[in-house]
């Protein structure tokens, strides 16, 4: 008798936690406000759910970056980076932003549309902007994000061709090889 209540008692606190009410889950209104949180844990869930809702919140977070200050603004383009090239609608967001951003986010958004690849193809102008940017970091992104896009960079071919005639850059020549592919 004691092992039969001993096993009622297991198996009734095994049955316990589906007994509560479940969480409400956060909207998007709430995950937005929460990116930026101080506590950590509660960010990191924010991006995580954002970030799994995928391209549905692409236009809200394209308007966050547009209006934006610039930390919201790198977590946004680092967001974005994270759901990959789903996140096309946001592209003239990340290029309006890249063309006067400090080189920190200019950085990360330029990463974020390479990741982006072929439908980044409306940033070629500020990427050839960024072909003669003083900061290394810059130009090597600005070659990579071009190589990624491929033959929709065909205009910055002229620069890139002027990078390798001045510097011999390997990077370069390969973005060219990309670009030229049929």
């Amino acid at each position: 008798m004691r092992q039969a209540a001993a096993l009622f008692f297991i198996l009734l606190l095994a049955t316990l936690p589906a007994c509560r009410p479940k969480e409400k889950e956060p909207t998007v209104e709430e995950l937005l406000a929460n990116i930026e949180s101080p506590n950590i844990e509660k960010a990191g869930n924010a991006r995580l759910a954002l970030i799994k809702l995928g391209e549905p919140v692409v236009p809200r977070l394209a308007d966050m970056l547009a209006t934006g200050t610039p930390p919201r603004q790198k977590i946004v383009a680092n967001l974005l980076w994270a759901m990959g090239p789903k996140v096309k609608a946001a592209v003239p967001a990340l290029t309006e932003v890249a063309a006067t951003a400090e080189t920190d986010l200019r950085l990360t958004i330029f990463n974020t549309l390479e990741h982006v690849g072929p439908a980044a193809e409306p940033a070629v102008p500020v990427l050839i902007q960024g072909l003669r940017d003083r900061n290394p970091e810059i130009r090597r992104a600005a070659v990579a994000t071009l190589a990624a896009i491929g033959p929709g960079a065909k205009e910055a071919l002229p620069a890139l061709r002027r990078m390798v005639q001045l510097t011999s850059w390997s990077a370069a020549e390969a973005a060219i090889q990309k670009i030229q592919r049929p």
